[in-house]
């Protein structure tokens, strides 16, 4: 049966504000990170810069994601959210994303877009726990 997602939690907040205190995983992109990453109070274990949405590059981000993370954040665009979001899934653990630019719904589903053999599939991963917005 199919299931009806909702949404995630949304908060409008300065970045500033923001006092992260389980260790954090990061999938962003160099120019997001450029700019944010000043902002934010994060216990940082690892970041990663996903160029692409493959699949096995984000299974191999997943299986290689040190066993002390306790969440993972999507700061940037689609690509970003899209490597949280699979990430957080697959390793069990809670999602925030923080969009650069409100340009792509994805931030808001419970879906994945990921290229396999040069066709997107969709991978339902369930929507990120936590989607933060300071305009």
């Amino acid at each position: 049966m199919p299931e009806v997602w909702p949404l995630p939690k949304i908060e409008f907040r300065e970045l500033t504000s923001i006092r992260e205190s389980r260790r954090t995983a990061v999938l962003t992109s160099q120019p997001a990170w450029n700019v944010v990453s000043p902002l934010l109070d994060l216990p940082l274990v690892v970041q990663a810069e996903p160029h692409k949405a493959d699949v096995a590059l984000f299974k191999g981000l997943a299986d290689d994601l040190p066993e002390q993370v306790e969440v993972v954040y999507g700061v940037g665009g689609g690509l970003a959210s899209d490597a949280a979001k699979y990430i957080g899934f697959a390793r069990g653990l809670p999602t925030v994303i923080i969009p650069t630019a409100l340009s792509v719904d994805g931030f808001f589903t419970a879906l994945v877009a990921l290229r396999e053999k040069g066709t997107v599939h969709y991978t339902e991963t369930g929507p990120a726990d936590l989607v933060i917005i300071d305009w």
